[in-house]
């Protein structure tokens, strides 16, 4: 009796509350991971050249240079934006008057907008400041930029350089006697500026040392023992003891009677110049030969790129080097590099190399082990910016008129394509 009363009681409660049984809840829907590939943004430019500056990862911000085809008399050179990453919203936008664009080639370089905002220059230089540890280059390729912001090295005129404070002054004009100096590069602490020097006592170029923060104007230093032309900026080791340039002897405008291309330490106390890899060329055969350098961020290797004349096309050969001793780790040849590797040609500190592929797409280079990865290969793209690791945007050409900002999940992506080997020769482990 009394189990009967307790089931009619159960049974009431539930209509006088209007509750019903409870049901299985049903699983929670699983929130889908953001794509490998994100367009961020689309751009329409016909008549503009759009170029991606840097991104400052910390900020979570892409910086972009917009510029016409043509300077016309009474519009404005140059239009810099901020996009904001992962939404692609324009976060600042600003113009720039056309002299602006007249600023490398005149000594008369600081110029100011009207009103009450900063110099253009100010502001263009803090852009480059913010846009974190660069795995790049410094952008503007014509100037180098300080550590601390401070100061900037440019060519005022086409074969002239000097450096000055960014927000005003008189530059230090850094020839002292020499008809061309290219490629500046300053030292992590801010003291050092090492550059390239044509030297007509020995008729080629130099690398080149100044010090920063000398009153009395101390001339800079020239190492012409391992001299040539550099085609690459100087890199410096992270704690600005040595730089590194890549110099190709006996192909300038002057007779040169050796034929040779080096890499080459120069030791900032001792002045010590000394070759970490060297190659006799031959007058005929590597005439045409292009040498390129890139080092990674730790300083603890670098590759040189060697594209030579007559071979096939978009097959190189890439040696990879440890920086303290010249050991060479690794050579890896017929890899399908471009024939012009710009500045979005990137080693990162675990050995891999990112740079754009032959025609389209993007090609990733594992030095380390010989891999080549194909990224991308529909892809017609202009410009990338990589964080090293796992993190690229890239700006894609879509057709004449569109572009496209695009924002890349590295590992995700890697995970889905297959791996090709490449030709590799003298495998070193070090």
């Amino acid at each position: 009796m009394n189990q009967r009363v307790t089931r009619a009681s159960i049974v009431s409660l539930v209509v006088v509350c209007g509750c019903s049984p409870t049901k299985p809840k049903s699983p929670p829907r699983r929130s889908e991971p953001p794509p490998a590939v994100h367009v961020l943004r689309e751009i329409v430019s016909l008549k503009q050249h759009v170029d991606l500056l840097s991104v400052d990862r910390l900020r979570r911000q892409i910086h972009l240079a917009i510029r016409p085809h043509r300077t016309s008399p009474g519009g404005a050179a140059w239009t810099l934006e901020t996009i904001t990453l992962s939404s692609g919203r324009v976060a600042a936008r600003w113009q720039l008057p056309n002299l602006a664009g007249r600023y490398f080639k005149s000594p008369a370089h600081w110029m100011k907008d009207s009103g009450t905002r900063p110099p253009w220059f100010a502001r263009l230089v803090e852009l480059e400041r913010r846009g974190g540890r660069r795995y790049v280059s410094s952008r503007p390729p014509v100037m180098a930029m300080g550590p601390s912001g401070k100061r900037v090295a440019f060519n005022y005129l086409v074969d002239y350089l000097a450096v000055g404070p960014v927000r005003g002054g008189t530059p230090r004009l850094l020839n002292y006697g020499s008809p061309a100096c290219y490629r500046p590069a300053f030292s992590p602490d801010g003291r050092w500026l090492a550059y390239s020097c044509f030297v007509r006592r020995v008729r080629e170029y130099c690398p080149t040392l100044v010090a920063l923060g000398s009153k009395g104007g101390q001339a800079p230093v020239r190492f012409c023992k391992l001299r040539g032309y550099s085609t690459t900026t100087p890199y410096w080791r992270p704690d600005s003891s040595a730089f590194y340039s890549l110099s190709t002897r006996g192909f300038g405008a002057y007779i040169d009677p050796v034929k040779k291309v080096c890499l080459v330490r120069v030791e900032v106390k001792t002045r010590r110049e000394t070759p970490l890899w060297c190659r006799t060329l031959d007058g005929k055969r590597d005439r045409h030969s292009r040498f390129l350098f890139r080092m990674d961020p730790s300083g603890k290797a670098g590759v040189v790129i060697i594209s030579p004349q007559g071979a096939p096309r978009c097959s190189n050969e890439l040696r990879w080097i440890r920086m303290s001793d010249g050991k060479l780790l690794a050579t890896l040849k017929n890899v399908p590099t471009p024939y012009y590797l710009g500045h979005s040609t990137v080693l990162s500190a675990d050995g891999r190399l990112l740079t754009r592929g032959c025609d389209k797409g993007l090609l990733l280079v594992d030095l380390r082990r010989g891999r080549v990865r194909h990224l991308l290969p529909s892809f017609n793209i202009a410009q990338v910016d990589w964080d090293g690791k796992n993190h690229l945007v890239l700006l894609r050409n879509v057709s004449r008129r569109r572009k496209q900002l695009i924002e890349v999940d590295l590992r995700r992506l890697l995970s889905s394509l297959p791996v090709f080997g490449c030709g590799r020769s003298a495998p070193n482990r070090g």
